[in-house]
C-alpha cells in the first residue's frame, strides 16, 4: 500500500508535467487539461488517504481499510468521468493511473480478507476464553459437588447399617420377656381405655333425656327468671357430664327436679323427665359410673407407669429407628438430586471441552490437547 501510494504520487506528478501532442484539437485539448486538473485534485487526496497508519492493530487496519475504500470509490468515480479526455490527451499517464487503481483495488480486497480473518480469529479467541472460564467454573463445581455427594453416600450407608442393627435389636427386644410384658400391659391398658370410653358413653346417654330441661333451666337462670344455686354445675352437666361429675351432682339434680314444673315442658315430656330424674337421684347411677370411671382411670395410670418402665429399652430403640428412617427418607432424594446435578455438570463440561478444542484447533490449524487445571484462587 505504501508503494502504491508512492507510485500514485509519482504518476500524478508525471501527469502534472506531461505535455499534450501538438496536433491535439483545441476543444479536446481544453477538455483534457480540465480533466487533468480535476484528476490531480481528487486523486491527490486519495494518495494521502492510502498512506499506511502508524498502528497495525486490527482496529486501525479496519478503519484504514474503510477510509481507503471510500477514497478509492470517490477517486474512481471522478477519474471515470475524466478518463475519456485524459486518455485522448495524456494516454500514457492515464494508463499508469488506471493501473495504480487496479493494484490498489486488489490490495484492498486482500486487506479486507485479512482483517475479516483476524476479526474471526479474535472472536474465536474470545469464545475460547469464555469457554475456558466456564470449564474452570464447572470443574470447581464438579469437585465440590463430588465431595458433597461422597459424604452424603457415606452418611446414607452408615444410616442404613444403623437401621439394620436397630431393626434387629427391636425384633430381639420384642421377643424377649420384657417385650412380651410390654405387649400384655399395652393390651390391658387398651382394655381399660375402652372401659372408660364405654362409661363416658353411658354417662352421655343418661344425661341425654334431661337435655331439654337442662337447657331451659340454664337459660332461665342466666336471665334471672330463676334463682339457682347450682346453675353453673347444671350447665356443665349439660355440656360435659364427665367433668361435671368431678363434683357431687345430687343437689344440682334435686334443684332441677324442684324447678321442673316451671320450665314449660309438655306434660308427657315433664313426666318422663321427672321419672328419669328420680331414677338418677335415688339410684345415684351417674355417681356410680363416675366412681367406676375414676377407679379404672387409676388402674390405667398404674398400667402406664408399669408400661413406661417395662418398655423403656424397646421404646428407645423404636425412637432411634424412627429417627434414622426419617433421616434416610430426607437424605435419599437429596442424594438423587446431587447425582443428577453432577451428571448434568459433567455433560456440560464435556460439551464445552469439545467446543473449546474445536475452536482452538480452528485457530491453531492443527490438533491441540486441552488440560483443565484447578483454579488457584480457590486454594
Amino acid at each position: 500500500m505504501d508503494r502504491i501510494a508512492q507510485d500514485l504520487e509519482r504518476d500524478l506528478e508525471s501527469l502534472s508535467f506531461a505535455q499534450p501532442q501538438e496536433n491535439t484539437p483545441p476543444r479536446l485539448l481544453k477538455a483534457g487539461l480540465a480533466a487533468r486538473s480535476e484528476v490531480l485534485k481528487h486523486i491527490g487526496t486519495l494518495a494521502r488517504k492510502i498512506a499506511p497508519p502508524e498502528k497495525t492493530d486490527i482496529e486501525s487496519a479496519t478503519q484504514y481499510h474503510w477510509t481507503a475504500v471510500k477514497g478509492l470509490g470517490t477517486a474512481v468515480s471522478k477519474f471515470g468521468r475524466a478518463q475519456r479526455y485524459m486518455a485522448a490527451v495524456f494516454p500514457a499517464e492515464s494508463e499508469k493511473i488506471n493501473g495504480d487503481f487496479n493494484r490498489l483495488s486488489r490490495l484492498l480486497v486482500e486487506l479486507e480478507e485479512l482483517t475479516a480473518g483476524k476479526r474471526r480469529e479474535r472472536e474465536e479467541i474470545w469464545f475460547c476464553r469464555d469457554l475456558a472460564a466456564k470449564l474452570r467454573q464447572e470443574t470447581a463445581q464438579i469437585s465440590d459437588l463430588s465431595a458433597e455427594t461422597a459424604k452424603a453416600e457415606e452418611r446414607l450407608a452408615q444410616l442404613r447399617e444403623a437401621e439394620a442393627r436397630l431393626d434387629a435389636g427391636q425384633q430381639k427386644l420384642e421377643r424377649s420377656d420384657a417385650g412380651r410384658r410390654s405387649r400384655e400391659l399395652e393390651q390391658l391398658l387398651d382394655q381399660k381405655n375402652d372401659e372408660m370410653r364405654q362409661i363416658e358413653a353411658q354417662m352421655t346417654d343418661l344425661v341425654a333425656p334431661l337435655s331439654k330441661a337442662l337447657d331451659r333451666i340454664v337459660k332461665q337462670g342466666a336471665c334471672d327468671r330463676l334463682s339457682l344455686q347450682y346453675r353453673q354445675r347444671l350447665e356443665q352437666l349439660s355440656r360435659t357430664p364427665l367433668e361435671a361429675l368431678d363434683q357431687d351432682v345430687a343437689e344440682p339434680l334435686q334443684e332441677l327436679r324442684q324447678n321442673l314444673a316451671v320450665l314449660g315442658l309438655k306434660d308427657r315430656k315433664k313426666e318422663k323427665t321427672l321419672q328419669h330424674l328420680d331414677h338418677l337421684i335415688q339410684d345415684k347411677t351417674l355417681q356410680k359410673l363416675k366412681s367406676r370411671h375414676r377407679e379404672i382411670n387409676s388402674q390405667a395410670g398404674l398400667l402406664k407407669v408399669q408400661l413406661e418402665e417395662a418398655g423403656k429399652g424397646l421404646r428407645q430403640c423404636k425412637d432411634d429407628l424412627a429417627s434414622h428412617r426419617r433421616e434416610i427418607r430426607r437424605l435419599e432424594p437429596e442424594l438423587l438430586q446431587s447425582r443428577d446435578s453432577l451428571a448434568a455438570l459433567e455433560s456440560s463440561l464435556s460439551q464445552h471441552q469439545a467446543e473449546l478444542q474445536e475452536r482452538m484447533e480452528k485457530i491453531a490449524g492443527h490438533p491441540v490437547k486441552i488440560e483443565i487445571q484447578a483454579d488457584a484462587s480457590r486454594e
